[in-house]
């Protein structure tokens, strides 16, 4: 991991100059990693109905019922996929991307969004790329989210961070799993989930 030095100006150079690799790499991303290329391992929830490819040698470090969370080998990169039940609610690809901003906000000190993006599929997908640090050691990083939103009131985030040589060498795989998720639940399987939610903001408007 880089670290950031001491002073303001040598953390916010780190950040700006992570912002220009990352933007040279993109121009750069047929060299990168591609699931094609390696073993994977396909990954569906147990409860919350989102599947994935993801490679092989990516370890699960942790399971609930929202959330999973995927390390690599070398922990270079942590990929957490979380689902919210969100009510009734809907938001437009604007809100969808704000939310994921405020996602990174709470990963990174001071971030710098590099993209703000809608993916071709799955259809509604929104990407956001952000260049910080973070809090705990300082370190430059790299924290991005897709935000899925299969259904109405449903949404789930695909969050990751990583470092920034390990971000540009799998930016091409990261899209790929982004680009694969799909659900093996039905429309009405997950909206039952709903259900316990709809009926508790029912007896919270009652007693207000």
């Amino acid at each position: 991991m880089v670290r950031t030095g001491k002073t303001g100006k040598i953390k916010l150079l780190i950040v700006c100059l992570l912002a220009l690799l990352w933007l040279a790499a993109c121009g750069q991303q047929d060299g990168g990693k591609s699931l094609a290329d390696i073993e994977v391992q396909q990954y569906a929830h147990p409860t919350n109905g989102a599947t994935l490819t993801l490679p092989a040698e990516w370890e699960m470090l942790s399971e609930v019922d929202e959330a999973t969370v995927f390390a690599d080998a070398e922990n270079t990169i942590s990929f957490s996929l979380l689902r919210e039940l969100a009510g009734f609610s809907y938001y437009s690809p604007e809100g969808l991307a704000e939310l994921a901003e405020e996602l990174i906000g709470g990963v990174l000190t001071e971030p710098k969004i590099l993209q703000s993006v809608g993916l071709r599929k799955p259809d509604g997908t929104v990407l956001v790329t952000a260049a910080g640090e973070l809090p705990d050691d300082g370190g430059a990083a790299v924290c991005e989210v897709a935000v899925f939103s299969p259904l109405a009131a449903v949404r789930y985030f695909a969050v990751v961070v990583a470092e920034a040589d390990a971000y540009r060498e799998n930016q091409q795989l990261l899209e790929e799993i982004y680009t694969g998720f799909a659900l093996n639940k039905t429309e009405d399987e997950i909206y039952e989930q709903l259900a316990p939610l709809a009926e508790k903001l029912r007896e919270q408007e009652a007693a207000e």
